[in-house]
């Protein structure tokens, strides 16, 4: 990922990481969803000495990017689990929301209202950026962005 357009990167922006302490290159390890050291799903390259259930934060394999989300309360549906992309930018507008509190606008994320039971919110929509080999999908869901997952198509 650059801050200018060279051939085969994908642009800063597209991490929602673009702004004035940003770098000029991101770079991102390769991984793959072999079984890990620990039998679970995802490995990534790296030589750092982690120690068992260390992690690599900031890489961009679908293992690393989506994670559990618990919330409880009297408004929360209980008792089932909800797929729907999310993130920790959500949690203060939800956390608002369950207050009972007036969610002000500007604030990125969104109210996560499917696990309210609310059963109006729309589809979640696939964006993929492609630059040369390299990839990026997104998820749009609710009028927030969440990255979903990078990678690289091998050489032909």
């Amino acid at each position: 990922f650059t801050r200018e357009d060279l051939p085969g990167t994908l642009p800063i922006e597209a991490l929602m990481a673009a702004h004035a302490r940003a770098p000029d290159i991101y770079l991102a390890l390769a991984h793959d969803g072999r079984d890990n050291a620990w039998g679970l799903p995802g490995t990534s390259a790296d030589n750092a000495p982690y120690p068992a259930f260390g992690g690599a934060h900031g890489g961009l394999s679908r293992h690393e990017l989506h994670n559990v989300l618990a919330i409880g309360g009297a408004r929360v549906a209980g008792g089932r689990g909800v797929a729907t992309p999310s993130g920790n930018v959500d949690i203060l507008p939800t956390a608002l929301t369950l207050a009972g509190m007036a969610v002000p606008g500007g604030l990125d994320g969104r109210v996560l209202a499917e696990a309210f039971g609310d059963t109006r919110v729309p589809a979640p929509t696939a964006h993929d950026l492609v630059s040369g080999r390299s990839r990026l999908r997104t998820i749009s869901h609710g009028g927030t962005r969440y990255l979903h997952r990078g990678w690289t198509e091998p050489p032909s």
